[in-house]
């Protein structure tokens, strides 16, 4: 089993996906493919903000979605991260 990314990594990954919808039409594009690896390699459970290094850790995804960390994960306006995740992960 391969070993879990490494906090500052992670948070490297998580910040381009901020940077990516904060660009709007010209970062949405790269939105998927972030979500996707964030979630694959468990990447939310774990990491450090890259302006504050501060650690950040979720036991649940719910969380790191919700979370009013630092790197702001909830959006504000129309367009939310959360919004994003129930497009990608639609339940039944």
């Amino acid at each position: 089993m391969p070993q879990p990314p490494q906090p500052e990594y992670s948070g490297i990954v998580i910040n381009g996906l901020m940077r990516a919808l904060r660009n709007g039409e010209a970062g949405l594009s790269e939105v998927p493919k972030l979500i996707e690896r964030i979630i694959t390699d468990n990447m939310w459970q774990h990491f450090v903000v890259e302006s504050t290094r501060e650690e950040v850790t979720h036991k649940r995804f719910i969380d790191f979605i919700t979370a009013k960390h630092p790197l702001a994960l909830v959006l504000t306006g129309a367009f939310a991260l959360e919004k994003v995740v129930k497009i990608m992960l639609p339940c039944d």
